[in-house]
């Protein structure tokens, strides 16, 4: 039986969102990749349609001298169209080269672009009218997308209107005017709204990709249940336990390193052992173990103290001992109070305080 999508409350796990990406389930904006295109048209107009312009008109200037000089047989149709498809080539590989990286631009930042084959395979159950029917007129996605469009006509349909009445006089007395200066006014028009609209739909899709990503989360949300039996499911694997022991290593590590600075004293055993001290007789019974280290991490602990000043003091029985006796954030035990009593006089010796 189904659970109800109620009980579905928790976030999804790293798992699960993984699983969903490799089926390429991923939050996308569409209107991102519309904003990108429209803007990119808008520049064209300015700066590769006079090329396409000068490029037709050498083409048709070509074949009307070709015409009246030579007499079309084979040998030189098959040359006239060669030239012919070479200019028109020249024109459109430009073009879909933009439109190309635009779409992985446009994707990449959006999940990433990869090719899911399991999305096109055949599933009956999408076959399904009254599914089907209820996913259509039932879903909080249909609605949205419906006030989407709905904003984006009335918005799109008012900034064209507002810039061909800016521009009422020049297209009433359009005809007055030279072909060339026809295509001009046309075009900067044509600019205009295309510009504009590529705007707002660019600040659009901004909105649009947060709900997006924050649809994409509640349709991915699971119960309880399923994330119990999720980590079951995972707990079992190796790798999965390597991974998250080292992840977890890493922000203990990380953790530590960050009280260091905060320590009285750090004592050594010059080569292997390290261990952090903090106390403030105000609010502390005893001296507080902060951070521990063998080794590589006793080599750390001291880089970091040097680094803030913390002093250091070379006591290696008295090193080994609270390093084997005490853990993190635990006071001393009594049999070191005198040791470390006499190690912390000597360091407020030092900086010239009392204990």
């Amino acid at each position: 039986m189904p659970e109800d999508k109620s009980s579905k409350t928790e976030k999804p796990t790293q798992w699960r969102l993984k699983k969903a990406k490799d089926e390429g389930n991923v939050p996308r904006s569409k209107e991102i990749s519309e904003g990108v295109i429209l803007l990119t048209i808008s520049l064209m107009m300015i700066y590769y349609l006079p090329f396409i312009g000068n490029k037709i008109k050498d083409s048709f200037v070509f074949y009307y001298g070709l015409a009246g000089s030579m007499r079309l047989n084979s040998t030189n149709f098959i040359f006239v169209m060669r030239n012919g498809l070479m200019t028109y080539v020249s024109i459109l590989i430009p073009i879909t080269a933009l439109f190309i990286m635009i779409s992985f631009i446009t994707t990449i930042p959006q999940g990433g672009f990869f090719i899911k084959f399991k999305k096109l395979s055949l599933n009956f159950g999408r076959l399904n009218p009254v599914k089907g029917i209820k996913k259509v007129l039932i879903s909080r996605g249909t609605i949205v997308e419906l006030i989407k469009n709905f904003i984006k006509v009335s918005i799109i349909a008012w900034i064209a209107f507002s810039t061909i009445s800016g521009n009422f006089e020049k297209i009433m007395f359009i005809t007055r005017n030279p072909l060339i200066i026809i295509l001009k006014i046309i075009g900067s028009i044509a600019f205009a709204i295309t510009f504009k609209v590529a705007l707002f739909i660019m600040f659009l899709s901004i909105f649009d990709y947060l709900y997006q990503k924050y649809d994409y989360i509640e349709n991915l949300k699971m119960s309880k249940k399923e994330i119990k039996e999720e980590f079951k499911q995972y707990e079992g694997d190796p790798q999965i336990k390597g991974r998250i022991r080292n992840i977890q290593f890493g922000y203990a590590m990380k953790r530590m390193m960050q009280e260091v600075p905060k320590a009285d004293v750090v004592i050594t055993n010059p080569t292997h052992f390290a261990v952090a001290l903090k106390y403030d007789k105000s609010s502390m019974k005893a001296p507080e173990l902060v951070a521990k280290g063998v080794d590589y991490i006793a080599l750390k602990i001291k880089q970091v103290a040097k680094e803030n000043s913390v002093p250091i003091v070379e006591n290696p029985p008295l090193a080994r001992r609270i390093y084997k006796d005490v853990e993190i954030n635990e006071t001393i035990t009594v049999e070191l109070y005198q040791a470390v009593a006499e190690v912390l006089a000597y360091v407020y010796k030092l900086k010239k305080r009392r204990l």
